[in-house]
């Protein structure tokens, strides 16, 4: 063989290779743009969503005229002047016309005695006081 041909076919060779690998690496390219095509809307969605109204908590309040739930269990802890449990102090403020937009109105009462620190203690598992 000559060494012309030779080196001719290793440069075809090399050629073929360069134009094999510069195909996969536009499809790679093809491919990596509709990934970030995807991600780009997901993100679109996702600060949208961010951005979107978060939905109103509304608060239980008293309505005009009734008693809010902090100064019934401060009556009701004035009058027995002892040590009580949840479930009978809801069973004392439901007694005395206190209502509440909850299923379980313990959970109401509960909430009501740890967030106030201040005027409760307590004493024992799912037993409060009014502190003097």
């Amino acid at each position: 063989m000559y060494p012309n041909v030779k080196n001719l076919s290793e440069e075809i060779r090399k050629m073929v290779e360069r134009r094999i690998r510069l195909e996969i690496l536009k499809e790679q390219e093809a491919h990596l743009r509709k990934e970030i095509t995807a991600v780009q809307k997901e993100i679109g969605r996702l600060e949208i969503a961010k951005t979107a109204k978060k939905p109103r908590v509304t608060k239980i309040r008293p309505r005009r005229g009734k008693k809010s739930a902090k100064a019934l269990l401060v009556e009701v802890f004035n009058r027995t002047k002892r040590p009580m449990k949840v479930k009978e102090l809801t069973k004392k403020l439901l007694q005395r016309g206190f209502r509440t937009a909850r299923k379980d109105s313990s959970m109401t009462i509960d909430s009501a005695l740890r967030a106030n620190s201040k005027l409760f203690r307590k004493t024992a598992p799912g037993t409060f006081e009014l502190i003097d």
